[in-house]
């Protein structure tokens, strides 16, 4: 089994809120200050094709009489880059005191709604402000609406938030387990193959798994390897958080069976005197008047573990977005002629389909779901893209920009992006070759002033990284020319880029696996190894009945760890508030005011 293939975060950061300059409310020729409140949602994934749903996460404290509040209340997040996260913050005038907990009952004063990534990329070092707009939240948060029509923005006063990661996420806990006497699962060997999952609680309700430990073959009384887990990943840093320790019997068949669960904190695993903890079947309790328990599961180690304060740890993905690297999406679309055609004949079977009901079509779907995560991490939002594999105007193009600007192919957020397409894909004529070869190297090209090597810090010279290229491929076959592709992809592997690959349709990929090697480096024509893995291919079949959220996770969830990489090889350190004195592009990321 070895550790969990379930998203893990990033990194657990704390909200703290407060609101600047808002309405007085007036009765006659009196005005009076307001008792503000904020209610916090998380806009929570959904299976494709049904409906997301805001969730309450909680609300801050009134503040009496005040229109310039700061909340004490302090919102936690699992972080996560692979995902969208967006969050509403909904603005109440507190009338009905009693009902404190119901919106409902409150006055609306109004909202703002973020992607949780925008408010990290805002600034470690300042806070996140958004004016207050008195429109109606989104649908499913109810409020109190006023008659009254709302006025300009800018009237009703902003909100400023601020993000901090966890003190302790640095932290981790080590863990030494074992069981005895589990239940025999496999009737005709008399034994069991056990393996020991460890899961959180979210702020839905629903389970996390964030380890799995390895099974161990034909064993009643399993003695798992030692394991290490970080503080925030495990339980947000908070060693009063429930955990739930469940025990399962591993099959060939993939049919794997339950054997026994309990849940403890770390607070109570390291309080116990005995350490030792029944493994309860619910089910078989029920059922057998004289159940027991299915076996015990013996923690022989559960010890915190401090980093030195002399121990430097290298600077975190969260670390680099939130002191102003950004990161800049390319998308490359598709348009060769196995895509299939808009004639009667082949328009059941094109790929490029435009629905009249409204459904995306993969093309779209896939720009709409990782363009939806990655946009908030890049300040201006302007997104170069192009086709390949097409005919326009009679002249086959490997790299045509679809807003038809050679100059400035940039589009103004996914929504564009998603309307160009319609045109786009009409005025092109699907032909063919296929290559990403000169798409990789325009993206190369652009990602060379990536590293911003002109400030001289405490250490001497220091580079830093300005911006970070992703390049996402939308594609429906193998190229043309593997080997022109494979090359461009190792020569560019030194820059400030990673590529990501999906595949639509139902062809099987093969150069498109091997592209993705994250086992062993490419290797070019002329002999020269990559640099580091910077490809992740997915099948966008293999996903097809999984959320958005579950969609973005699998194409995004190696792009922290490529751009890690890439700046351990180069040595780059995160910007900090005195290179923000001499860069203008940085001053909204950092608070000079001290």
């Amino acid at each position: 089994m070895g550790s969990s293939s379930a998203p893990t975060p990033n990194t657990v950061i704390q909200l703290t809120i407060s609101c600047k300059g808002l309405k007085k409310k007036s009765k006659g020729l009196i005005k009076s200050k307001p008792n503000p409140c904020v209610f916090v949602y998380l806009l929570t994934a959904a299976r494709e094709n049904e409906p997301s749903h805001w969730l309450c996460v909680g609300h801050t404290e009134m503040i009496k009489d005040e229109v310039n509040p700061r909340f004490n209340k302090i919102f936690t997040f699992d972080y996560y880059f692979e995902k969208a996260q967006k969050l509403a913050f909904v603005l109440v005038n507190i009338t009905k005191e009693k009902e404190e907990d119901k919106i409902s009952e409150q006055k609306y004063m109004g909202y703002c709604e973020a992607p949780l990534g925008q408010i990290i990329s805002s600034g470690k070092y300042a806070p996140f402000e958004v004016l207050v707009s008195k429109l109606p939240p989104p649908e499913g948060i109810d409020v109190k609406l006023s008659k009254k029509k709302p006025k300009h923005e800018g009237k009703y006063g902003k909100f400023s938030i601020c993000v901090e990661e966890l003190e302790d996420t640095k932290n981790t806990y080590n863990f030494a387990i074992s069981c005895r006497n589990l239940d025999k699962k496999d009737k005709l060997a008399g034994s069991s193959d056990p393996y020991v999952t460890v899961s959180k609680k979210q702020m839905d309700g629903t389970m996390l798994e964030v380890y799995s430990t390895e099974v161990v073959h034909k064993d009643l009384n399993p003695t798992f390897q030692r394991f290490s887990l970080n503080a925030a990943v495990l339980c947000n840093c908070n060693r009063d958080m429930p955990l739930l320790w469940q025990v399962r019997d591993w099959n060939k068949n993939g049919d794997v069976k339950f054997i026994g669960q309990f849940e403890a904190s770390l607070n109570t695993i390291m309080d116990s005197p005995t350490k030792e903890f029944e493994l309860i079947y619910e089910k078989k309790k029920l059922k057998h008047k004289d159940y027991v328990n299915s076996g015990i599961l013996v923690f022989t180690d559960c010890s915190l573990n401090v980093p030195d304060k002399e121990t430097t740890l290298p600077p975190s993905f969260y670390d680099f977005i939130s002191t102003g690297t950004e990161i800049k999406l390319t998308i490359g679309i598709d348009m060769s002629a196995s895509n299939g055609g808009f004639s009667k004949a082949r328009i059941d079977s094109c790929l490029h389909r435009l629905y009249p009901d409204g459904r995306l079509n993969d093309y779209q779907k896939t720009i709409k779901v990782i363009g939806s995560v990655l946009e908030a991490y890049d300040s201006d939002k302007l997104i170069p893209v192009f086709g390949f594999g097409c005919k326009v105007d009679g002249k086959v193009e490997q790299c045509w920009p679809i807003n038809e600007n050679d100059m400035n192919p940039e589009i103004d957020g996914i929504e564009s992006v998603l309307e160009v397409y319609e045109y786009a894909i009409r005025r092109v004529q699907f032909s063919g070759p296929t290559t990403f070869a000169e798409l990789i190297n325009l993206v190369g090209l652009n990602s060379e002033g990536a590293i911003d090597g002109s400030i001289i810090g405490v250490g001497g010279h220091e580079n830093h990284l300005k911006y970070y290229n992703i390049l996402l491929i939308i594609t429906d076959g193998d190229v043309t020319s593997f080997r022109e592709t494979l090359d461009a992809i190792v020569n560019n592997s030194g820059k400030a880029m990673s590529i990501i690959i999906v595949g639509v349709g139902d062809c099987n990929f093969t150069d498109m696996n091997i592209l993705d090697s994250d086992n062993k480096k490419l290797v070019s024509s002329s002999g020269k190894e990559a640099d580091r893995d910077m490809v992740n291919f997915i099948q966008l079949n293999k996903y097809r009945d999984d959320s958005p959220a579950e969609l973005s996770q699998a194409v995004l969830n190696e792009i922290p760890n490529q751009l890690q990489t890439f700046v351990n090889k180069y040595r780059i350190v995160p910007y900090d508030k005195d290179h923000a004195k001499l860069h203008p592009h940085l001053q909204s990321i950092f608070d000079l005011s001290e």
